[in-house]
């Protein structure tokens, strides 16, 4: 499977999405779909024809948008990554001083108010406001702010906007299901904006 890396031209809203084993690779990318330097992998995107407007005129071309189902389905992969931005880390029966007398794995964090989160299978940033909102706390600590609007559009959809202030600026509008969903998301966008671009390496 192809992977994309992620590279927004500085003061412009130019997105290009380059294959990391191919760079003559390029997928255009949307406006505010990805963030700059982040890893992609071939099944979350899909490719529309969109409108734009350049010196020439205005055409109209393909271009990768993010695949919205294919984000909340990894939510496997994605759960893992929000839980150790928190600090926390898996463990394993093997790490244990006695592996014998543990059956299943679980994320800790010594130095957290609840220092065991989940079992290793129970993680559920994507369905539960009480694991998801400490993670916004911690967003926001950082100086930057998420925020939604309550309205709905005729399907039913809540529209959000996020706008981070201090590491990210950006504000989007994007349709979601529930509000849930939709900070869910946002949450994503950031740690891999974070992961990317500001934690230590």
């Amino acid at each position: 499977m192809k992977k994309f890396k992620v590279c927004i031209e500085k003061g412009t809203d130019v997105v290009d999405l380059i294959n990391i084993n191919d760079e003559t690779d390029i997928i255009p990318g949307a406006p505010d779909e990805f963030v700059d330097g982040e890893i992609v992998n071939e099944d979350e995107i899909i490719l529309r024809e969109n409108s734009f407007v350049d010196d020439e005129g205005v055409g109209t071309m393909m271009f990768a948008f993010r695949n919205r189902d294919m984000k909340i389905i990894n939510a496997k992969k994605n759960n893992p990554m929000i839980a150790e931005f928190m600090g926390y880390k898996l463990i394993t029966p093997e790490m244990r001083r006695h592996p014998e007398d543990w059956a299943h794995s679980y994320w800790e964090n010594p130095e957290a108010e609840k220092k065991v989160l989940a079992s290793e299978k129970g993680l559920r940033y994507d369905t539960s406001w009480d694991q998801l909102m400490p993670v916004v706390d911690k967003i926001e600590s950082l100086g930057n702010c998420i925020q939604t609007k309550l309205s709905k559009d005729m399907g039913g959809n809540y529209l959000f906007r996020i706008i981070w202030y201090q590491h990210y600026d950006s504000q989007e509008q994007r349709d979601y299901k529930s509000r849930l969903e939709a900070i869910y998301s946002a949450v994503i966008d950031f740690i891999n904006f974070y992961n990317a671009n500001i934690k230590e390496k």
